[in-house]
Formats: C-alpha cells, structure tokens, sequence
C-alpha cells in the first residue's frame, strides 16, 4: 500500500513539474513599448521606460502598420525583398512583442511613424 501511494505521489509531482514548465515557457513572450533608435535588416533597437533592447527580426517577424500592406502588396508584385528596414524608420513609436530569453522579435506594430522633415524650398 505505501508503495502505491509513494509512486501515485512520485506520478503526481512528475505531472506538476511538467505542467509547470510549460506555463513558464508562455510567459516568456515581453511587450515593449518605445522608439525606434537604430534599425537594421536583421535588428530593431528600441527604447523604452526600462531602457533599450536589440531585437532580432527575420522572415517570419510580421510588421504592422498604416499602409504597410500596400506597400507590401507593391513590393512582392515587383519581386522585391521584404526587409525591415523597408518599413520601419529611426523615430518611428513601436509596441514589439518578443521572447524574453532569445531577444526575437514577433511583431513589431508601428503605431506612430516619425516625422517626415520638411522640404527645403
């Protein structure tokens, strides 16, 4: 009988580390809210109330903004690449949603662009 309860309890405490784990691994996806300070094909650096993180970008990084699916649209109709650079500026106010522990980024949602400067006459 003690046996069966000390192997029915060893079960449990196995089931209780493995459901815990992978609530972990959900909460490790981070939001950051900031300004976009350098910008790159591979990386976005964005600043933000805790300070400033690099984050990685790749092909499946999705980019979401005003008019940023026409220009989308227009681009693979002319076979252009999509880069990131293509769509976010130095300036620009971002909310990025990324893994905590690999700095990728998941979606980078452009929600302010920055200010085009003025023409010179």
């Amino acid at each position: 009988m003690r046996r069966l309860l000390a192997v029915s309890f060893g079960f449990l405490f196995l089931a209780a580390l493995v459901a815990s784990s992978s609530t972990t691994l959900v909460a490790a996806t981070r939001t950051l809210v900031g300004k976009v300070t350098a910008v790159s094909a591979d990386s976005v650096t964005v600043s933000g109330k805790s300070g400033e993180e690099k984050l990685s970008v790749d092909a499946k990084t999705v980019i979401v903004g005003r008019g940023m699916g026409t220009k989308a649209k227009e681009m693979k109709g002319e076979k252009k690449p999509m880069v990131i650079t293509d769509f976010v500026k130095t300036g620009d106010e971002v909310t990025a949603k990324y893994d905590d522990v690999t700095k990728k980024a998941q979606e980078v949602r452009v929600t302010k662009p920055a200010e085009a400067p003025a023409p010179k006459k």
